[in-house]
């Protein structure tokens, strides 16, 4: 009744009539991961097919009754091992059935697991030979019912929506009812979760589903679920960047445990034949970590084009002020600043300790209105006041960049850009528009992978740089915005090619910069996706958005440490009205996490909406980080992100990041929350020499630490401030 396939590590047990994942074990605990069958799910995959007249039903693995019924249903199974002692396991599905009968599309999985790995390799392959049919969703591997050890209520899911988020017993945080507040600025009126509001959607059939596209909100292509002994891995290694869905699902604690899937769109239509890459499930020791080595393996095995320079100025700044209170959405409001501002915005800047301005709603029309009409506003001065006064700040060791939008188009420009509307526009399957609303505004979506839309964006930042004088651009929305599919047939892509076309165009920002200008400009875009982060300076994570719900960047930094994060900070108290007052009320917390993340600050200044002006204590505060910060780069370079790792011993008060330096130095970057005691940390040295442990503190000081070596372990026992970084020499 079962045909095994195993190794040392793990093994899976397959139903021979049915072709279902039945058991999925870690031999060093013999412990199966399925824990509660679910009916409603079918494991290993679902197909969701279009019928001729336009219905859409799910294929699934048969049961046994359909079998029983029509006997060409079974699948046929197979089990081989090469000579290397890999062993192979093949379903084949010559049929597959729905509700209304057999229908003609075939599946055959492929199930690959070498000798020594916990790690077992996927594939499946269809093929479509039911006329009119179309099999427009695969969702694989498709596995439910799962909990580690005896409860599910110690299980942590870590799952890359906005870099990552870490929730805690998954299985109650997802079926919560959850807790939102409303929140209006200017005309945006917008909800935020509160508490453990994990953004997860109720479907028709009672679960509880958090998905993310790759690369949308998802920042990466794989997940955690791990317990107290060891840990459930999934990933899709998507090496052609298709748009996929990574979905974590529970029924609730009336029904406890986790079901985790991936989801492609190849859209087969009848008498095509279609192969998925690769996928990987895993059973391991310990928690994500061993998740972020095995996907960071991978990804860095893939090339996809050029590599961005990132400018030397920006590896050594701390972060940027941002100023989006240039010209407004609505007309009627006068703009706050206008191009004869900027110096004096840069020398606030300065005084902070910051010499890198965003500047947003620079062009015609102003924020989130004049998209896309990237050309200067004269409202705000002429076109060569705008370059005099950029050129001044550039041209004095400051750094501007501008903000564009990456995705929308205002109709209400349709005739003055008539070309690039026409030729650049995303339709759907049935030959509508995307259209989403912003504040009073409503946009339509313009297709990443058009031509026209991609040379639009390119000239934009080409006239900003070359014309106007600034040297960095923020591209809004292009990592976290969810992607579409476009059928826009003069496009010529394929209808699931939106990252591609976003990778294409930073590919040609990147290239052109390279090759027409002395210095590279600095290029930063909104939301993480490891798609294009090595074609970026920095990446926009804005954790106060789940801050609430288990923000947790450590993830994605630790699978891609060379890359930078960059996180808002906001004010404790004051004049704060463009963000919650849950915001302002965690400020010290999203600052502080963003330091040992080694994030570039992205600083709010809109004059009475959102400043620091009227929160002088955390003003001050901010300046001594900013200082602290610059100290690290200027002295130690970034450092590669180990984030706990080698750390043995932290008391409670502490949170603790490692960073690996180029000479192999350590400097650890740490929070203190009980200042008034003294700490003790174990770092892991590798049994090393210490030469000298330096401590440097909030504000500045710097003091000579005694390192005590236990078992070959560095002990380090000192007072800390709040923030602080201990360098070990060796």
């Amino acid at each position: 009744m079962r045909v095994i396939i195993n190794n040392e590590k793990i093994e899976m047990a397959f139903d021979e009539y049915s072709g279902e994942l039945r058991e999925l074990t870690y031999l060093e605990t013999g412990e199966n991961i399925f824990k509660n069958y679910i009916w409603k799910r079918k494991t290993p995959f679902t197909l969701l097919v279009c019928f001729p007249n336009g219905e859409k039903k799910t294929l699934t693995a048969p049961l046994y009754d359909d079998i029983a019924k029509d006997y060409s249903l079974k699948p046929a199974i197979s089990l081989s091992e090469l000579q290397n002692g890999t062993k192979l396991l093949q379903i084949i599905y010559k049929h597959l059935k729905c509700e209304t009968g057999r229908i003609n599309i075939s599946a055959g999985i492929n199930v690959t697991l070498s000798p020594d790995d916990y790690e077992s390799i996927w594939t499946i392959e269809i093929i479509n030979n039911e006329a009119d049919h179309v099999v427009e969703e695969v969702w694989f591997p498709f596995l439910s019912g799962i909990y580690l050890g005896d409860t599910w209520e110690d299980d942590v899911l870590v799952f890359p929506s906005w870099s990552a988020i870490k929730v805690p017993n998954p299985t109650a945080a997802l079926s919560s009812a959850p807790t939102c507040i409303g929140w209006r600025w200017h005309d945006y009126n917008y909800e935020y979760r509160i508490g453990m509001s994990v953004p997860a959607v109720k479907t028709s059939d009672g679960s509880y589903c958090l998905q993310a596209y790759h690369s949308g909100s998802a920042s990466m292509n794989w997940m955690s679920y791990y317990g107290n002994e060891f840990g459930l891995y999934m990933a899709a290694y998507q090496d052609d960047f298709k748009i996929s869905n990574l979905a974590a699902e529970t029924f609730g604690n009336e029904r406890p445990g986790m079901g985790f899937s991936v989801t492609v769109y190849p859209h087969i239509v009848s008498g095509n034949r279609w192969m998925s890459k690769k996928y990987g499930v895993a059973l391991h020791p310990g928690d994500w970590h061993w998740g972020a080595d095995r996907y960071r393996r991978w990804r860095n095995s893939i090339d996809n084009g050029l590599k961005h320079k990132t400018p030397d100025w920006f590896e050594k700044s701390p972060g940027l002020i941002a100023h989006y209170d240039f010209k407004y959405q609505h007309q009627f409001m006068k703009p706050v600043h206008k191009y004869s501002d900027i110096e004096r915005l840069y020398g606030e800047a300065k005084e902070l300790g910051i010499n890198h301005l965003l500047i947003s709603g620079w062009h015609k029309d102003g924020f989130d209105r004049g998209f896309p009409l990237y050309r200067y506003e004269p409202e705000l001065g002429s076109e060569d006041e705008f370059s005099k006064h950029v050129t001044s700040v550039v041209e004095n060791g400051g750094h501007i960049s501008f903000y564009i939008n990456s995705r929308l188009f205002n109709r209400k420009y349709e005739k003055e850009l008539n070309d690039l509307w026409t030729n650049g526009h995303a339709l759907k399957k049935d030959g509508k528009t995307h259209d989403e609303n912003y504040g009073s505004e409503e946009f339509s979506v313009m297709c990443a992978s058009s031509k026209a839309w991609q040379e639009h964006l390119l000239n934009t930042i080409k006239y900003l740089v070359e014309k106007i004088g600034g040297d960095g651009v923020y591209l809004d929305q292009l990592n976290c915005s969810s992607p579409i599919m476009c059928f826009n047939d003069n496009h010529g892509h394929e209808h699931d090619d939106w990252n591609k076309g976003y990778d294409k165009l930073l590919d040609e920002i990147n290239s052109y910069f390279l090759k027409n200008s002395e210095n590279s400009i600095s290029i930063i875009c909104e939301g993480a996706s490891d798609i294009h982060g090595c074609k970026m300076s920095g990446q926009l994570i804005s954790t106060f958005f789940n801050n609430e719900y288990g923000a947790f960047p450590e993830a994605y930094k630790y699978t891609f440490p060379e890359e930078t994060l960059v996180d808002m900070i906001y004010p404790s108290r004051g004049r704060q009205i463009m963000r919650p007052v849950h915001v302002s009320r965690n400020a010290y917390k999203i600052l502080n996490r963003a330091f040992l993340t080694g994030s570039y600050f992205w600083i709010y200044d809109l004059e009475e909406e959102n400043t620091f002006k009227y929160d002088p204590e955390m003003k001050e505060y901010l300046k001594n980080v900013i200082k602290l910060r610059k100290l690290w780069l200027e002295k130690f370079g970034k450092g590669i992100y180990q984030d706990d790792r080698g750390i043995i011993f932290a008391e409670e008060s502490i949170n603790a990041k490692i960073y690996l330096l180029d000479n192999n130095d350590i400097l650890v970057a740490l929070y203190n929350n009980n200042i008034q005691q003294e700490l003790r940390i174990v770092l892991d040295v590798n049994k090393r020499k210490v030469k000298e442990c330096l401590i440097y503190q909030l504000g500045g000081d710097k003091t000579k630490l005694n390192v005590e070596i236990e078992d070959g372990n560095a002990v380090i026992i000192t007072k800390t401030d709040h923030l602080a970084l201990i360098h070990l020499a060796f």
